[in-house]
């Protein structure tokens, strides 16, 4: 007997079947979501244009463009080509609506702002916004656009609430291609923090959160940070390059040393108290980090520690970083002085 035989993998089986029935509830679900949006298309054919390309973008197309959406739904490709890419319909209308219906739907005062920059590798060289650049999903530079997107996450769900596409610099400032891909006038070059930025002013006022979190991307620029601070938002954002997570809470402000990621000299607590460091070697838990005063919003680090005086019948003196914290009697000593 086969394992697919077996009762209980023809029970799993037969509660995995999909009926026609269920299918065409979908369906009717699918149909209702889209009357909330569909006043927001001027013309007829707008709204017919529009249920089209949200049920190719559902389907199980392999490329889920227009061309092969409109030849799925037995339709000429132009006119969907058109309404995707040039069309007279006001998209920032139709993302207000989202909006609402997310906090209809889910809003939670725990919720998380999650923002995620993600690249789309391309072939061509026609795609709006299409460069060499930095992909994360093929883990190199490469031929693809870039986005920014923000998430709205809560224990209940989670759904999309906004986009914005990186356009490179070479593409800002080629009157051609922005006439060629339509690029609206007021689009000018912005790195990919000020889009995350701009995304955040459009959405928080409205959603209740409690958190904004974000990757090494965002992570890396201080003038994202400091926008986030001057605004009130507590945010955690990876600062993983710099062996970091960069945290930020209405009551502390710390820089979180990452598990088992080592730059510089690693700290460590003895019996006594007293720290004592040694060089070249990772920690699998973050030292101890002194907690900031609440009156303070900035970042704060670990204290640096002091300088190394080693006597002369240490070998280690001289050494530009040598592993001591100090070589007083009561102290603890270097490796040089306890070999000696």
């Amino acid at each position: 007997m086969s394992l697919l035989d077996h009762p209980e993998a023809q029970a799993l089986l037969a509660d995995a079947t999909v009926t026609p029935d269920q299918v065409r509830g979908c369906q009717d679900r699918l149909t209702a979501f889209l009357e909330r949006y569909l006043p927001c298309f001027y013309r007829v054919e707008q709204r017919t244009n529009a249920a089209l390309v949200i049920r190719g973008l559902l389907s199980g197309l392999q490329r889920k463009t227009c061309e092969p959406i409109a030849v799925e739904a037995g339709v000429h490709r132009k006119p969907v080509q058109f309404f995707v890419g040039a069309g007279k319909w006001d998209d920032e209308d139709v993302m207000a609506e989202l909006r609402r219906d997310v906090r209809e739907a889910l809003g939670n005062e725990q919720a998380i702002l999650v923002l995620d920059p993600s690249a789309f590798p391309k072939s061509g060289t026609e795609s709006c916004g299409v460069a060499r650049q930095g992909c994360g999903r093929l883990g190199k530079q490469d031929n693809c656009q870039l986005g920014v997107f923000l998430i709205y996450a809560t224990p209940g769900g989670y759904a999309p609430l906004d986009r914005r596409l990186y356009l490179p610099k070479e593409w800002a400032t080629d009157p051609d291609r922005r006439k060629k891909t339509h690029v609206p006038a007021d689009v000018t070059f912005q790195e990919a923090w000020r889009l995350a930025v701009d995304l955040l002013e459009r959405c928080r006022k409205d959603l209740p959160h409690a958190w904004v979190t974000g990757d090494d991307e965002l992570g890396r620029p201080a003038e994202f940070r400091g926008w986030l601070r001057r605004h009130g938002e507590r945010y955690i954002l990876d600062g993983s390059d710099l062996g970091l997570m960069l945290l930020r809470h209405p009551l502390t402000s710390l820089l979180m040393p990452q598990p088992g990621i080592h730059h510089g000299r690693s700290c460590s607590r003895t019996a006594t108290n007293a720290p004592s460091c040694t060089s070249g070697t990772a920690h699998s838990t973050p030292p101890l980090l002194p907690v900031p005063s609440t009156s303070s919003p900035s970042h704060t680090t670990a204290a640096s520690p002091a300088p190394c005086t080693p006597p002369p019948s240490c070998p280690n003196r001289g050494v530009s970083s040598p592993p001591p914290r100090s070589h007083s009697p009561s102290g603890p000593s270097c490796s040089g002085c306890r070999s000696n």
